[in-house]
């Protein structure tokens, strides 16, 4: 089956072919240079980015595929989670195209996509396992930049998030301290290469909500202790910067204390209950420290880990929504009408 995905969640328009899990063509054009200046994502900009990108990266995505629309056999768009704004750009797209070339529909779920990644693999690159591989429930972490989640995958298309940020995202908490080091945008890439030359133990941070009862995690604390570090660093200098090796020392402790506020979390959820798979997904997921710490984890607790192959099929991409589509498709869980479907910024993961 060839499927078609769209994904204009937040700032990068994507678009991409798979044939069943294979990936075909996976096109991304990212808006980092637009919205660098502000610090962070402005909606209108995103939108307008997005309507002048789409015809072109649809155009590349069917190119490096060498197929053509008449080729697919269904679109697959993400309805939400994400920025309204932005959504609704490649729902009308995906409507527009399905109403065209008279090709099936099938709506996706953003953080479902970032899950089903795992299974999404080229010709010269298996995907991580296959869908016959997987075991039920097991335990999805999301990790991006506007989420932070915990998942039970009971089954397909059958979930349940048992935990979750009370406030700022992981993806989003690196992003911040990235800037309060003065790194680029987004940025949290960056202070993850920075912290590969620093020692993690040079400054002491909090790990929010170690003893609650519950799966959740915050860091929001962390964000303001951090803050207050830097403050407290950049008075201790002459000129009131920062040398490139406390940027590195204060990057790998952040990280550290970041990334263990996650584990100690996945420490509990299996304190109470048992899977055999733990599938992590979302743009945090290309950091390295955390996949280390997370495949020590499961190495210590028999337990199976899994992350998408490149880190591309970790931030936002359409090659993910294809993927999930695809399953669905196979279920027949088409949109029956059109006009109807809208995106939804709050849309809830399927249970």
């Amino acid at each position: 089956m060839i499927i078609l995905g769209i994904d204009t969640s937040c700032d990068d328009t994507s678009v991409a072919i798979t044939q069943d899990f294979q990936v075909l063509a996976n096109v991304i054009s990212s808006q980092d240079e637009i919205h660098a200046a502000w610090g962070g994502v402005v909606p209108n900009l995103a939108r307008r980015a997005h309507e002048q990108n789409f015809p072109l990266v649809l155009q590349q995505a069917l190119q490096q595929a060498e197929l053509t629309m008449e080729d697919v056999d269904v679109i697959a768009v993400t309805q939400g989670h994400g920025l309204a704004i932005s959504l609704e750009v490649g729902v009308q797209q995906a409507k527009d195209l399905a109403a065209t070339y008279q090709k099936p529909l099938v709506a996706v779920h953003h953080s479902e996509g970032h899950f089903l990644a795992n299974l999404a693999g080229e010709i010269t690159h298996p995907a991580p396992l296959t869908l016959d591989q997987m075991e039920f429930p097991s335990l999805a972490i999301l990790v991006a930049g506007g989420q932070t989640q915990f998942v039970q995958v009971k089954s397909l298309g059958h979930y349940e998030i048992i935990g979750e940020t009370v406030d700022d995202a992981l993806g989003e908490a690196f992003d911040k301290a990235a800037r309060l080091l003065g790194l680029g945008y987004p940025g949290g890439a960056e202070l993850s290469q920075k912290a590969q030359n620093g020692n993690p133990k040079a400054y002491q941070l909090p790990r929010p909500m170690r003893n609650s009862g519950d799966f959740n995690v915050s860091y929001a604390g962390l964000k303001t202790a951090f803050l207050r570090l830097v403050v407290e660093v950049k008075s201790q200098s002459t000129d009131g910067t920062l040398t490139e090796t406390q940027v590195e020392d204060l990057a790998a402790s952040f990280q550290l204390a970041a990334v263990d506020t996650l584990i100690i979390k996945v420490k509990k959820i299996f304190e109470k209950q048992q899977f055999t798979q733990i599938f992590l997904g979302g743009g945090v997921a290309a950091n390295s420290f955390l996949r280390e710490k997370l495949t020590s984890f499961a190495q210590n607790n028999g337990v199976s880990f899994f992350h998408p192959y490149t880190t591309q099929l970790c931030r936002d991409n359409a090659a993910m929504i294809a993927i999930a589509g695809f399953i669905k498709a196979q279920r027949g869980e088409f949109v029956d009408d059109l006009n109807k479907l809208d995106r939804d910024p709050q849309l809830a993961i399927p249970s």
